[in-house]
């Protein structure tokens, strides 16, 4: 296939789509860079025993049902350490989800120990927006702290969105935020 000139972007196209998308690579690069700490879903194992653990299983077995007779997480132990970044990675059907819900207390353990030492958070996959403001959801309850919320936004990357909003941050998102988009969401 021949390419002619006039169909690849000029110069100041590729530099105005790279200042637009700045901020996002930034985040993404620094992302990129951080050392994780990847462990497979088939062969979860503890880490340093040499730091106090946040998060720690220790041979933990659960199964999604009392009658189930294949158990959705067996003999699993893992400790995660405050800011300890952690990625759980595997096929579908290796217990990924089980972990996590073991974790946060939904899937009861049959043996083994779970101790969480402070606060333990999950963002999942599916938004949960409910009818209010864009500000109600931001907030999610907890009191307006302007400093605070303003940067949530910035991190966010939702100014301009924002802006577009006849009533901006007061603007009803409607049931399940059918005005907001994918990502808005999100």
């Amino acid at each position: 296939m021949e390419h002619h000139a006039k169909d690849k972007p000029s110069s100041l196209q590729v530099y105005l789509k790279g200042r637009r998308y700045r901020p996002q690579c930034i985040r993404t690069e620094s992302f990129r860079t951080g050392t994780p700490t990847l462990i497979s879903a088939r062969k979860l194992e503890g880490t340093s025993q040499n730091i106090q653990p946040q998060a720690c299983l220790e041979n933990v077995s659960c199964f999604w049902s009392q009658v189930s007779e294949n158990p959705a997480l067996q003999n699993v132990s893992l400790s995660a350490t405050n800011g300890q970044l952690v990625g759980i990675t595997g096929p579908v059907g290796s217990g990924k989800s089980s972990l996590l819900m073991s974790m946060l207390g939904e899937l009861p353990i049959s043996s083994g120990k779970i101790s969480c030492i402070g606060k333990m958070a999950f963002v999942s996959q599916m938004p949960w927006v409910y009818s209010g403001t864009v500000q109600e959801n931001i907030i999610f309850g907890k009191q307006l702290v302007e400093q605070r919320y303003h940067k949530v936004i910035e991190v966010c990357d939702l100014e301009k969105d924002i802006a577009r909003f006849a009533k901006r941050d007061l603007t009803e998102i409607g049931q399940r935020g059918v005005i907001l988009s994918g990502g808005q969401r999100a």
